[in-house]
């Protein structure tokens, strides 16, 4: 604590400890299939995402370009 006393604490606690198996089975022990492994790169649900994302761009960029495109035309209408 603050003033340097030392103080301990004793709590009682069980644990088991059981011995270690053997892992050196017999070639008749049948072996679990491997897991498949990922592929390298990007996944489905990735590209699927870069692709909407790439779309939302191309519509947002359509139509700012009708929007200033149809502003243009007023404003010259407007001035002849």
């Amino acid at each position: 604590d603050a003033l340097g006393t030392i103080s301990t604490l004793e709590q009682p606690f069980t644990y088991n400890v059981v011995e270690m198996p053997n892992w050196n089975e017999g070639p008749g022990f049948p072996v679990e299939p491997e897991q498949p492994i990922e592929k390298e790169g990007l996944q489905m649900w990735q590209m699927g995402l870069i692709a909407l994302a790439v779309l939302a761009a191309g519509i947002f960029g359509f139509v700012k370009f009708k929007k200033a495109r149809k502003r243009k035309l007023e404003l010259e209408e407007l001035d002849e």
